[in-house]
């Protein structure tokens, strides 16, 4: 075998060896938020709601916010949704999930605060007056659960293709090095 063929083979057992497929993406992401109030004129209520998000562009590099494609939240009667909060938006560092950035500047003015820098700092606060009358806010804990039917993670079909193509070159490579110690 002369050394172009064996440096082809060997690269290509390489490549083959280290490739790992890139993963295509969830197309939508869904949460359940339970906020349970700790402090102000609402103690001890809770609130349910939910958001979704498209991750087709999160890279998991860095600071990254993806704007929300779905929200609803009932607070104190009223009901919210992305036409209440047009900027609302999940935030991540590295590809860790910090929360959810929502506000409304109404009263009861409901806001969901991120993590700074882990989901454990993000919280949820209030204010009944609209103008931070004293005694009239109050802050809670936010709790985030991943709906189970978003999709799982796949093979990129363009890499489960290229594996394909590499694989039956390499395939055709030895065939054809038989062939020719036969002859």
């Amino acid at each position: 075998m002369n050394h172009l063929s064996r440096f082809l083979v060997v690269s290509t057992a390489i490549a083959l060896a280290s490739f790992t497929p890139a993963l295509a993406k969830a197309a939508t992401i869904t949460y359940d938020v339970q906020v349970a109030i700790d402090s102000g004129p609402l103690n001890g209520k809770n609130y349910k709601g939910f958001f979704s998000y498209d991750d087709s562009s999160l890279t998991g590099i860095g600071d990254e916010a993806i704007a929300l494609s779905n929200f609803g939240f009932s607070f104190e009667g009223k009901t919210y949704n992305l036409a209440s909060d047009p900027y609302a938006q999940v935030n991540f560092n590295n590809g860790s999930f910090l929360g959810l950035d929502f506000a409304v500047a109404s009263a009861p003015s409901p806001t969901f605060i991120s993590g700074f820098f882990d989901l454990n700092e993000a919280f949820f606060s209030y204010d009944l007056s609209g103008s931070s009358a004293f005694g009239r806010s109050g802050t809670g804990g936010i709790t985030f659960t991943l709906r189970s039917n978003n999709p799982a993670t796949t093979p990129e079909p363009t890499a489960v293709m290229g594996l394909l193509i590499f694989g039956s070159w390499g395939y055709v490579c030895c065939l054809s090095r038989q062939k020719k110690v036969e002859v």
